[in-house]
This record gives C-alpha cells, structure tokens and sequence, in this order.
C-alpha cells in the first residue's frame, strides 16, 4: 500500500506504482541452494493536497482498498487512484 501526498498528476502516481511493482518482480532472492522471485499487488492514492488529520486516515483506507482490488483482480498488479484536490474531513 502506497501513499503519496505531494503527487502532482495521476500519470505521476501510476508511474511511480508500476515502477516499484516492476522492480520487485525482476528481483531475485538467493537463498542457498533456491533462487527465489517475488510479486507484489500495489494500492496507490494520492492527493496534491491533505487538511486535516483525518484526511491521512482517509488516504490510507482508500490505498487499503486499492491493494486489495489489485489482489483480488489477480495480484502482481497495481492499482491506483488521484484525487488532484483537498482531502479534508474535518
């Protein structure tokens, strides 16, 4: 689960996702006598702008339902959401 807070655009926020996705799939773990691969579903939200202190909850419970779409759709995918306004739940 990501979350970015100083994000300026939604292509930004999907390239940054996609690259850390991609990088821990090309990643190899050698363990001794086993070379072991790894994926990783990735939820990413972000907004140009936070008020307020519940507006950090509130990110975080929208990246917690991104990762979990990216999951359930058939991991090893990245799933991402921009608001591009003022989160504040004051």
């Amino acid at each position: 689960m990501l979350v970015l807070p100083n994000v300026e655009s939604a292509e930004g926020l999907e390239a940054t996702a996609e690259r850390i996705r991609r990088v821990v799939s090309e990643l190899e773990i050698d363990s001794g006598s086993l070379t072991l691969t790894v994926t990783v579903s990735v939820g990413a939200i972000a907004s140009s702008v936070i008020s307020g202190p519940e507006a950090a909850g509130a990110l975080l419970e929208a990246a917690d339902r991104l990762l979990y779409q990216a999951k359930n759709a058939g991991r090893n995918l990245t799933f991402t959401d921009f608001t591009g306004v003022a989160i504040d739940r004051d």
